[in-house]
């Protein structure tokens, strides 16, 4: 409710900010997971629109020091990554979409054209528009249906075959951006970064994406849910590791007192720190210690001392050991060989009505693997270039071998065997149908 409330006045603020669209996005999404994080420390609730603005001004400003210092420091590599900026093919579809739906709200009169400029540019809730339109918030509601499935048939008649992906900036999702950097097919892949993977299992949930690459005990708790999303591909294999603060030895590590960051808490690095501390069914890592952060956030936590160690993908553990500032206790891989982390849904409805493209989709990504196993350099500054980790740090993480890409197609035992531990740890409340959320013939 507060991000639906406070979206447009963040928008906008950010917009003062970048011209960037990915950055504006990037410094809203982290404004409002440190407002969600801190509303604890919040006195007065009245104060919250003043409180936030100035988190998002914070953010903004990291944001921006962070772009200019990758742009300066990098500026030799940059030259031989794609481009930031938005090809021709790209801006021509969005202005054709602009115009679009600007004509379709010119065509309107009177109460829905009204409605919609409220709602769409101003972004206004249904029951301001109401009360200031002076007509039930029933009537604003249905307007504003019947214009979006006016809308959607027009996109539907001269839109090009595209599927929507959702993906974090880590090395498991690095199919996701070596795929998306080297496709030259007709299917148009319109690839979403998230911060968090709570954001990226609402817009799942919601509709905004076909598919995405998500770690399977989300998508498993989604699923048990209700959510219609099957299983399709593995996204990688290990990849996870247990960094702890320079300073701190194993012993130390262990203690109760400690504060740990995981990534959420439906996590397989939740599983995979409960099995490793000896949890057994009830007994998940206490919540007095833990903090859920996005992994792009936990390097900076662990430096500022808001937590003692983190649990989460590379290639964050990698840069914290590079960087000075952690030391890598343990590695999943080490503890639990070749377990499954991050797989890809699709949405099933996507899948009954645009089969082609799910199956195009997955003949890139195999195709990218073998791009990826043949070319660990190139696809390092390829990844550099869609998260802003240095390519060296990402070279380290793929030629070691720390995550692996062999045998992603689904695997039942696997899975399976994931499951299981989720449940024994307490992370999953009750087993996934298997039959139901894996869908392994599609090619």
């Amino acid at each position: 409710d507060i991000v639906c409330r406070f979206h447009a006045m963040a928008s906008a603020t950010a917009r003062r900010w970048f011209d960037d669209d990915a950055l504006v996005e990037d410094a809203m999404q982290e404004a409002f997971l440190n407002a969600f994080v801190n509303l604890n420390r919040l006195r007065n609730p009245h104060a919250f629109p003043s409180w936030f603005r100035k988190i998002l001004h914070n953010c903004c400003r990291r944001q921006k020091k962070k772009h200019t210092q990758l742009v300066s420091d990098n500026a030799g590599l940059l030259k031989n990554l794609p481009a930031k900026t938005i090809d021709p093919y790209e801006q021509m579809v969005r202005y054709q979409t602009r115009e679009m739906v600007a004509a379709t709200i010119e065509s309107l009169d009177g109460v829905a054209r009204e409605a919609c400029i409220q709602r769409y540019v101003l972004g206004l809730p249904y029951k301001e528009i109401a009360t200031a339109l002076q007509v039930p918030e029933g009537t604003i509601k249905r307007r504003l249906h019947d214009v979006r499935n006016q809308m959607i048939k027009a996109f539907q008649i001269c839109g090009e075959p595209v599927i929507r992906v959702g993906y974090l900036p880590i090395s498991d999702h690095i199919l996701a951006m070596v795929s998306h950097c080297i496709n030259r097919s007709s299917l148009k892949i319109r690839l979403k970064k998230f911060l968090s993977w709570s954001s990226l299992a609402t817009s799942l949930e919601n509709g905004l994406l076909d598919a995405a690459f998500v770690m399977a005990p989300i998508a498993m708790a989604m699923r048990n849910k209700g959510v219609p999303i099957v299983y399709i591909m593995d996204g990688h294999h290990d990849g996870s590791a247990i960094t702890v603060r320079k300073d701190m030895g194993a012993g130390r590590f262990w203690m109760s007192e400690n504060r740990v960051g995981l990534p959420y808490a439906i996590s397989t690095q939740s599983i995979l720190f409960a099995d490793l501390v000896g949890a057994k069914h009830d007994a998940n890592p206490s919540a007095a210690k833990t903090r859920y952060l996005g992994p792009s956030y936990m390097l900076n936590a662990l430096i500022s001392g808001e937590i003692d160690a983190f649990c989460c993908a590379e290639p964050w553990n990698t840069k914290a050991v590079i960087e000075g500032a952690g030391t890598i206790l343990a590695r999943s891989k080490d503890f639990l060989p070749g377990h499954i982390c991050c797989i890809l849904v699709v949405r099933e409805a996507f899948l009954e009505k645009h089969g082609d493209r799910v199956r195009s989709y997955l003949r890139l990504l195999l195709t990218t693997n073998e791009y990826l196993s043949a070319d660990f350099n190139r696809s390092a500054k390829i990844q550099e270039s869609y998260t802003g980790v240095p390519a060296d740090i990402i070279k380290q993480v793929l030629h070691r071998r720390e995550i692996t890409f062999n045998e992603i197609m689904p695997d039942r035992g696997r899975i399976e065997s994931l499951m299981r531990l989720a449940v024994r740890t307490g992370i999953l409340d009750t087993p996934c149908n298997i039959d139901a959320f894996l869908c392994n013939g599609i090619l």
